[in-house]
């Protein structure tokens, strides 16, 4: 009984995707951090920071595929959710098909100690889908030449 009483008065924020997808042509990808459940609970703001990271298993370079971001995010009755932009970068090179890397949310701060939030899911994967694949086309479906060419 008093799990379940401490997890209603829990605020749960998380991203709305698991996965982010988009161009490398975009000038951006719009993420969603939201309040996932308790949104009837929420008595003040409630402030998280997004955050871009590239791990070891990101194939991404900030500054060089997006543009690395920081921000807070302010919750509370009348803003359930926040979208934010985080900048895509076209570059001209010829790359793996997709690059990845990573969102974060955590506490901000700056929150009041008094809120009772959870952060789940508290990362996402950006998948940026590169634009600069080379295709090689044949112009006729069959060649022939002598042994001596």
């Amino acid at each position: 009984i008093l799990n379940y009483y401490y997890l209603s008065k829990v605020v749960i924020i998380g991203f709305d995707e698991a996965e982010y997808t988009v161009m490398e042509s975009a000038a951006f990808v719009t993420v969603t951090a939201a309040v996932l459940d308790g949104d009837n609970i929420i008595q003040r703001q409630i402030r998280v920071m997004l955050s871009t990271a590239v791990l070891p298993t990101d194939t991404a370079t900030a500054t060089t595929d997006f543009t690395p971001l920081t921000t807070e995010l302010v919750l509370d009755q009348n803003n359930l959710t926040a979208l934010v932009n985080i900048g895509i970068i076209n570059d001209v090179f010829l790359e793996d098909p997709s690059e990845t890397f990573t969102l974060n949310l955590v506490r901000s701060p700056l929150d009041s100690p008094d809120n009772m939030v959870v952060l789940s899911p508290d990362t996402a994967t950006v998948i940026i889908q590169d634009n600069d694949l080379v295709t090689v086309q044949f112009t006729q479906p069959e060649y022939t030449v002598g042994e001596a060419d």
